[in-house]
Order: structure tokens, then C-alpha cells, then sequence
């Protein structure tokens, strides 16, 4: 699929990649520019995230000197992996989910948070295997928690409550 921008020279495809089955470009003349790989400040507001922005924003966050305090532990290589293996896993964001995510490091977790006005979910990643992972969510009425739980954090539960989000937000 091809979209002409004739005052301006450039068309905008989608073709496919071994990772993703659609990757948007801007071509000008021979020249093609991922979409995905402009910088931020390039991009305009995104409607979709996937899997891989989502692994960069822990990245981003495990690299932050400024997310820790001073007397604080760092995530865990524990709670790196198994919050990267999961979100690889999960299908809605393995084709773009329109929520984006906030990601966060606290006293060796990671937490990765998608929010709507009246639904969160909040993926929390421990930083060993005795400390157990878990996604918390809930249904707010205003700022008011009505309804909330847990559950163990797996790629089957994260895979429903992204689509239990979904559902409220589109």
C-alpha cells in the first residue's frame, strides 16, 4: 500500500520485515526511511506500540541514573529478563497496541504501567524468583479504585488483561 504526498515529493509504505509483518516507511525518490527508526521527536504522537519500544523503554530505565534514588537497588538482571521475555511474548503487543507504556525501576523491580481513565494495569517484574511477579489491575471510578487484584505474572494473564484493557479504550 502506497499513499502519494505529491506537494512534497514523498509517498509512505508498509512492507513486511522478518520481525514485524508491516513496518510503515516514508520513500523519498530511491531513498526509504523506517517510520519506526526516526527519532521520537520525528515520529509525531504514535498509535501503536510493540514489543521492541516497549524493551527500549527498560532499557532506557534500567540505564537511568536519574530514575533511582542514591540508597536504592537497580533492577535485577532477574527482573530484566523475565519483564522482556513477557512482553516479547504477549500477542497484543507483538501487533502494536494502541496504550502506550510507562516503565519504571523501583528497589530492584520492573514495572511496566498502561493506563486508561477508568482501567490500569501494572506489569510488575520481582528481583529474584522467591519474590514473585504479578500484573496488578484495576477498574477506577474517577480517581477512585472500585475494583482491583492480582494476578501471577504470565504471558497467558498479561495477554488477557491487555485485551481486558483494550476493550474500555478504543
Amino acid at each position: 500500500m502506497t499513499l502519494n504526498l505529491n506537494d512534497a515529493g514523498l509517498s509512505v509504505s508498509v512492507f513486511a520485515t522478518p520481525t514485524h509483518w508491516a513496518v510503515p516507511s516514508l520513500v523519498n525518490g530511491s531513498k526509504r526511511i523506517r517510520i519506526d527508526d526516526a527519532p521520537d521527536s520525528a515520529r509525531g504522537p504514535s498509535t501503536r506500540e510493540f514489543s521492541a519500544d516497549i524493551v527500549r523503554k527498560i532499557d532506557v530505565a534500567c540505564n537511568d541514573p536519574e530514575s533511582q534514588d542514591e540508597d536504592e537497588a537497580g533492577p535485577t538482571e532477574h527482573a530484566v529478563r523475565k519483564a522482556k521475555t513477557l512482553i516479547e511474548r504477549v500477542v497484543p503487543l507483538r501487533s502494536g497496541f494502541h496504550i502506550s507504556a510507562r516503565v519504571t525501576t523501583v528497589n530492584g523491580t520492573v514495572r511496566i504501567t498502561w493506563e486508561t481513565p477508568n482501567r490500569n494495569i501494572r506489569l510488575v517484574c520481582g528481583p529474584s524468583e522467591a519474590t514473585h511477579s504479578y500484573i496488578y489491575w484495576e477498574v477506577l471510578a474517577g480517581s477512585h479504585s472500585v475494583q482491583h487484584g492480582t494476578v501471577p505474572a504470565t504471558v497467558k494473564e498479561l495477554d488477557k488483561r491487555l485485551r481486558w484493557l483494550r476493550r474500555t479504550s478504543v
